[in-house]
């Protein structure tokens, strides 16, 4: 459900992401029906053939075999789901109440893809037209420029066509270095807790590079939880599942609960406050309070306010982006006009 590596949507061997929630949900549909788990399979087997998905049938076959075997559903779906949905279909018994819970994972799933899709899509443009206006920079600086030159007689070019003959025989340089430098920035999401001293610690901080990236393991992780308590899990059961299946910030801030459980601590806001906790939702976690079934729907409800603040602050990024794509594409075409210009209005006047 997270945009990046502590996706619980993360690729399986057969099943794409969306195929592995639809199978579930064609699963439990046959099971809330009265049908066996055998006969469930047999008629996807059936359905799936009928369209040749062959990654369905493929999946029932080995499903079937494991439970031949002796295995629980949910240990047979070890190979060939996540391992969040797998620690779903362990989490209870009831067909009902596990159709309810792979259909909102399904929702978030596709509010997650809606909202990837949107932020995509409105980059698409902005980076085609900086990346032809660079490509239009080395052009005419690099190979352009100089067969124009060798047509005049003077010994010093003008100003602006000099700055784009530098700028197109430096380019490769100047693209190494900012790739290197994104490749820093990024890497900085995994790194949240790095010691970085002085100017670059106040400039990272400032521009909250991994914010966003954060925010939304919040809303993956408060979920989660809310989805499995509401399954009645005790919350110590809860946490040690989903560590199981977690990795990166989720990992850590898992662990950090299985310590303050060990401990004693019984508050929620008590338990889940970590690092990756912000001041806002800590306050939403205070007041949680009631049984278990409560505890869910309120951390249902801190999973998306958490969310829109993720989505506003995402596309005030994306805002700032957007303007940056365009200033730097404007700036770099107003260059080549005038580099190039100079050089035509030189040859005019050269040749009258």
């Amino acid at each position: 459900m997270q945009l990046i590596n502590d996706s619980p949507f993360r690729s399986s061997r057969s099943l794409s992401k969306q195929g592995q929630v639809q199978f579930l949900l064609d699963l439990l549909g046959w099971l809330n029906n009265g049908c066996s788990t055998s006969q469930a399979l047999q008629m996807m087997a059936v359905c799936a053939a009928e369209v040749n998905d062959q990654a369905v049938v493929k999946t029932v076959a080995y499903v079937s075999t494991q439970l031949a075997k002796g295995r629980s559903l949910g240990s047979s779906l070890e190979r060939d789901f996540v391992p969040d949905l797998v620690m779903v279909m362990k989490s209870s018994h009831a067909p009902k109440a596990l159709l309810s819970t792979i259909t909102d994972i399904k929702k978030l799933y596709d509010e997650r893809r809606l909202i990837q899709q949107k932020a995509i899509s409105r980059f698409v443009y902005p980076v085609v037209l900086l990346l032809t206006s660079v490509l239009a920079l080395w052009l005419s600086g690099a190979v352009i420029l100089p067969r124009l030159a060798e047509m005049l007689t003077v010994t010093e070019l003008p100003f602006w066509t000099r700055q784009l003959a530098f700028l197109a025989h430096a380019f490769p340089w100047v693209a190494a270095t900012l790739l290197l430098g994104l490749l820093g920035l990024y890497s900085t999401r995994f790194m949240p807790t790095l010691a970085v001293e002085g100017t670059a610690n106040r400039f990272i901080k400032k521009l909250n590079l991994n914010q966003v990236y954060r925010l939304f393991i919040l809303v993956d992780i408060c979920y989660q939880l809310g989805l499995l308590l509401g399954q009645r899990c005790n919350m110590g059961e809860t946490v040690s599942l989903l560590k199981q299946s977690s990795k990166g910030l989720a990992e850590k801030h898992y662990q950090f609960m299985q310590g303050r459980l060990a401990a004693g601590y019984v508050s929620l806001a008590e338990v889940m406050n970590s690092e990756l906790i912000d001041r806002i939702t800590l306050m939403r976690l205070q007041m949680s309070h009631g049984t278990t079934a409560e505890r869910s729907l309120q951390l249902h409800d801190i999973a998306e306010s958490v969310q829109q603040r993720a989505v506003r602050l995402m596309h005030h990024k994306i805002r700032w982006g957007v303007a940056c794509c365009y200033s730097i594409s404007f700036m770099i075409i107003a260059l080549v006009v005038m580099g190039v210009g100079q050089v035509i209005v030189l040859m005019v006047a050269q040749w009258s």
